[in-house]
């Protein structure tokens, strides 16, 4: 368990941290190679709305979604079913994890 003072430490980082992945998740919801499906979806993994606390936990999904983006966008991760399958997958955990936070 966290203390107090370490909670807000690592809230502190993941907002340093969530100001890139917050501008990723941008650029890559306005990518015209981008699938339309993944399109829809990154935009699920947005954070900025959030309390602090909660874009701490959230920050973490949303890089993972960008990386699983800009691999499909590359060709180093085809955009196909399994992918969507992951994001929809990622999205779940990280709605849990929200609200685990609570």
């Amino acid at each position: 368990m966290l203390t107090e003072a370490e909670l807000k430490q690592e809230t502190a980082m993941a907002v340093i941290v969530g100001g890139a992945a917050s501008a990723a998740l941008e650029r890559l919801m306005n990518a015209e190679d981008a699938h339309p499906d993944h399109k829809n979806i990154i935009q699920c993994f947005q954070f900025t709305h959030l309390p602090e606390r909660l874009q701490a936990v959230a920050i973490a999904f949303a890089s993972t979604a960008t990386v699983l983006m800009g691999r499909s966008s590359t060709q180093d991760t085809p955009g196909n079913a399994e992918l969507t399958v992951a994001f929809r997958k990622l999205l779940e955990a990280r709605d849990a994890a929200v609200r685990a936070a609570l």
